[in-house]
């Protein structure tokens, strides 16, 4: 008969509590939501903002934050 002490029960409830948290997503289609998000939102900016068109283009990045919450 195995003996299990409290903190082993704790400590391994722990461990699969965090892994079952982990969601990796593939077979999803979350990347193209997110790519249809970004797209959308430059065009917002693109058609509200149309002196950032040329910032953008001379810029050597930028960073798109579709949705924040």
């Amino acid at each position: 008969m195995t003996v299990y002490s409290r903190r082993g029960v704790v400590l391994g409830a722990g461990a699969l509590a965090m892994t079952a948290a982990c969601d990796n997503s593939i077979g999803s289609n979350a990347g193209q939501n997110l790519d249809a998000r970004a797209d959308a939102s430059m065009n917002f900016l693109a058609t509200n903002f149309p002196g950032t068109t040329d910032l953008r283009n001379k810029s050597a990045g930028y960073l798109v934050m579709p949705l924040v919450t």
